[in-house]
């Protein structure tokens, strides 16, 4: 039987529009169909202080209310610190003020209606308003404050507000302008005056900039107090998740296919059915975010809220000497999902696999990068890595073109390269540090990411590794 040539090209078109579809759609089925068993979270909290962090006003709600709730339940005590006022979301920020073109002033107005909604959602589930702690830096910069705007004399200007320090009357530090360093002096202050037991902030691998970059803070100044608590992770954005995204109270919320068995820990706290509508009225009470997400705030109205534990690494030391060290299972620190670039696929070179570190028996930092392809010289590979010990030191190292190049990020950051040397080959990237540089350390905190012309391709989760 013929088919016509308009008929062959029908089903030629629709045979690509099909596959584009399953291309485009293959994180949601894969997060749709995704199994994984949830031990329940079982935690005490009688007597217990808990603080909760939150890059934006309504994160603590979605991830975390009803173990607020819990919490005080048990005669517990929270307190809830608000990194941003959320105040440079462009599209709620529209809604809200009923027009197009939003003026600085809008956007800090916008920031302080926020602040309301976070005092009544926190109010429906017991937490008083002197519990709150606004610090009222820049909503879509937390991650350039973390990365780029370290110091105090280079701050951060808010593309929203036009401010490089907080507009906003009752921020926690009317002095604190929009720099890495301050960010981390508050929230350091705001631990050692509470002395929390448990901290619950953002996970290591959410999408967000502003959520990765709280995780990170949080965890830079855990480190840098010697301050143990238990930490609690709530994941918010990561791509197609949560599945489906809608409503729905017949299924558990469960952690995205490609960070199960990455390391995590994942917990699940059941919820019956009036708490299950008590969340429901609390992410309701959020009304401006409500109008410009209402499907993301919806799926998280599950038979459960979702908790990871990710514990820091242990760093493999004194076993082998320089010549001997390579890549294996045991000096895996970093476990990255594959195929999840977060740009297009300009080169499967850009995919990691994985980051692996040992100290040798010469006491010289050994690190390998492993990506899914050879690596490619018009890939940049960047190195980003915090010293931790009486002082904290940072390294931010790029290879591009067979070439390495170090980078001032701030006046923390090492920049003699004698005693750095990087070699290639196939699908890794070696590096090694020399002792000279970076004498003893008992922690360093990690991430490595791929660009190209300045476009991140992709990025590993930051990962705390102890030497012991």
């Amino acid at each position: 039987m013929k088919i016509s040539l308009k008929k062959f090209i029908s089903y030629i078109t629709l045979l690509i529009i099909t596959f584009c579809i399953l291309f485009l759609s293959r994180e949601f089925i894969s997060n749709y169909f995704a199994k994984v068993n949830l031990n329940e979270l079982n935690i005490n909290f009688n007597n217990k202080k808990l603080l909760i962090i939150a890059p934006h006003n309504d994160d603590e709600s979605l991830g975390a209310c009803m173990l607020i709730k819990k919490a005080i339940m048990e005669h517990g005590k929270v307190n809830v610190v608000f990194i941003t006022n959320g105040d440079g979301f462009k599209k709620a920020a529209i809604i809200n003020n009923l027009k197009i073109r939003i003026k600085p002033l809008d956007y800090i107005k916008f920031g302080y209606e926020r602040q309301k909604e976070s005092i009544k959602a926190l109010g429906i589930v017991g937490v008083s308003q002197n519990d709150i702690i606004f610090l009222g830096y820049p909503d879509g910069g937390i991650d350039n404050l973390w990365m780029n705007n370290w110091d105090n004399k280079n701050p951060y200007t808010s593309p929203y507000t036009h401010c490089n320090k907080s507009p906003y009357s009752n921020c926690y530090n009317k002095s604190a302008i929009y720099c890495g360093e301050d960010l981390a002096k508050d929230i350091e202050e705001i631990i050692q005056d509470y002395k929390p037991d448990y901290i619950v902030f953002p996970h290591a691998n959410d999408r967000h900039p502003d959520h990765w970059a709280t995780y990170c803070f949080v965890k830079y100044a855990l480190t840098d107090l010697k301050y143990n608590a238990k930490e609690i992770l709530y994941l918010v954005h990561r791509g197609d998740w949560p599945a489906p995204l809608k409503k729905d109270t017949s299924i558990n919320l469960i952690p995205p296919a490609k960070l199960i068995n990455t390391g995590t820990i994942w917990y699940k706290l059941s919820l019956n059915n009036d708490e299950i509508e008590l969340k429901e009225k609390i992410i309701h009470s959020y009304k401006t975010q409500i109008k410009a997400l209402a499907p993301l705030m919806n799926a998280f109205i599950r038979k459960n809220e979702l908790f990871g534990e990710l514990d820091n690494k242990d760093m493999v030391t004194f076993e082998n000497d320089d010549s001997k060290i390579i890549p294996n299972k045991n000096n895996k620190i970093i476990y990255d999902p594959t195929q999840d670039e977060i740009k297009l696929n300009i080169s499967k070179s850009s995919d990691i696999k994985g980051v692996y570190a040992e100290i040798s028996n010469q006491d010289n930092l050994h690190i390998f990068l492993e990506t899914t392809r050879n690596i490619n010289r018009y890939i940049t590979y960047n190195f980003n890595i915090f010293f931790f010990n009486n002082e904290v030191k940072r390294l931010n190292i790029s290879i591009y073109n067979n070439r390495m190049i170090l980078k001032t990020k701030s006046k923390l950051s090492i920049v003699n390269t004698n005693g750095i040397s990087f070699t290639k080959k196939g699908h890794l990237i070696h590096i090694v540090i020399s002792k000279n540089i970076i004498n003893e350390f008992k922690h360093i905190f990690i991430n490595v990411n791929t660009s190209f012309k300045g476009e991140i391709l992709d990025n590993t989760a930051w990962t705390m590794v102890d030497i012991k």
